[in-house]
């Protein structure tokens, strides 16, 4: 009876132990960590999309809690699935149903919609103008189009003969350059004179574009590719990549390469030489929901 009271003892003190180590540890973290919270537009500018084709600030701004919710804002249609959104000159834009609509953040009132094409995307607020991306429903042909922010109309429209079959995707603006994939094709499309400089062929779809400061690097699920951004001409391809097609990462001149094993390459962006391969991953394969 006394050894297992003993026991019990033991236990209870360990358990004690723990619960006063776990609460030395809470009192350690931050209070002004926080995964989300209502900004302004000063705290978050406008930003292009990363090769995630996700948007991301430039100077982020550490926003301290509590999280509080502002307001909310009443669209015409449903927002698109996936669609990230933009602040840019005072304005909230969105990809709805009903196209790609601004909202006056002063009131919150939707101010213009653009739905002259299908399939949009955004690539980003270059000055006074947003570039918009979409197949013309009239040839299925890609076509790029630069909308006035205030207003929305129309300053430049870029049509291509690249009919769209499948997905496309397009690089940020940069320069007066965009690059888009599409099929199995890289455009180059000079947004000044609003004409396609270049088109290259590839050997598959392509991801999308990476822009380092002479090349436009883009990964087939076959092969990577660094192209001059000015001729079109190609300065290395790379075996290295068995990809899945999951977006580029240029870190420096490393270029991240995600294979279908699970592992990543790293290629020097300048060579296309592997610079080092992470170890392959191994269990489980976790599917996202």
């Amino acid at each position: 009876m006394i050894r297992s009271i003993q026991k019990i003892g033991g236990k209870l003190n360990r358990l004690f132990s723990l619960f006063i180590i776990a609460s030395i540890l809470l009192m350690h973290v931050s209070q002004e960590t926080v995964t989300a919270q209502i900004a302004v537009e000063s705290d978050w500018p406008s930003a292009r999309h990363d090769p995630a084709g996700t948007f991301f600030a430039e100077g982020e701004t550490l926003l301290a809690a509590p999280l509080e919710l502002s307001t909310f804002i009443t669209t015409n249609s449903q927002i698109l699935s996936g669609a990230s959104p933009i602040l840019a000159n005072g304005y909230l834009f969105l990809l709805e149903d009903d196209g790609f609509c601004a909202y006056l953040l002063a009131d919150l009132t939707q101010t213009w919609c653009y739905n002259g094409l299908e399939q949009l995307i955004v690539s980003g607020v270059t000055g006074s103008e947003i570039v918009v991306g979409g197949i013309n429903p009239v040839d299925d042909t890609l076509t790029l189009v630069r909308l006035d922010i205030s207003d929305g109309t129309t300053i430049g429209m870029v049509p291509t003969a690249e009919h769209a079959a499948s997905a496309y995707t397009c690089s940020p603006a940069d320069r007066n350059q965009m690059f888009c994939s599409s099929d199995e094709h890289l455009l180059s499309i000079d947004l000044s004179t609003n004409s396609v400089v270049w088109t290259m062929p590839l050997d598959g779809p392509g991801s999308v574009p990476v822009l380092s400061e002479d090349a436009v690097l883009v990964e087939t699920g076959l092969s990577a590719w660094a192209i001059n951004r000015e001729d079109g001409a190609v300065i290395w391809t790379s075996n290295q990549s068995t990809g899945s097609r999951m977006p580029l990462l240029l870190a420096g001149t490393t270029l991240l390469v995600s294979q279908v094993d699970g592992s990543i390459r790293g290629l020097d962006s300048l060579t296309g030489t592997l610079s080092w391969s992470s170890p392959v991953l191994t269990g489980e394969v976790c599917q996202a929901a």
